[in-house]
């Protein structure tokens, strides 16, 4: 059996069907800035200022807060691995002996 992992990911509530997954934290870290946070179209341009200077000095937590406050989304951020289960690894001929081997199936 081999696992493959996403190193981070993240959900915006207001949209939880498209997560972003990345290989590390760092990454996610940006991508979120690129693909959320810098869409963003503030309605008063000052107010984006601290938001702009926190990506811009890579200040990720700041940036993720700041735009949150302004925009009302909500974004939860997962920094370690999900792990992608495949078909493959749990075919319907070896599930039955695997799973009754399991604590769950031995006697007390």
């Amino acid at each position: 059996m081999v696992l493959t992992t996403i190193g981070a990911y993240a959900v915006r509530r207001s949209d939880p069907d498209q997560p972003l997954l990345a290989d590390s934290q760092d990454t996610l870290n940006k991508v979120i800035a690129l693909r959320w946070i810098a869409e963003w179209v503030p309605l008063d341009r000052a107010r984006a200022d601290p938001i702009r200077m926190a990506l811009l000095e890579e200040r990720w937590g700041d940036a993720v807060i700041g735009w949150m406050a302004e925009t009302g989304e909500e974004v939860d951020i997962f920094p370690f691995g999900l792990e992608i289960h495949e078909a493959r690894d749990y075919s319907d001929g070896e599930f039955g002996p695997r799973i009754q081997t399991t604590p769950l199936f031995r006697d007390q």
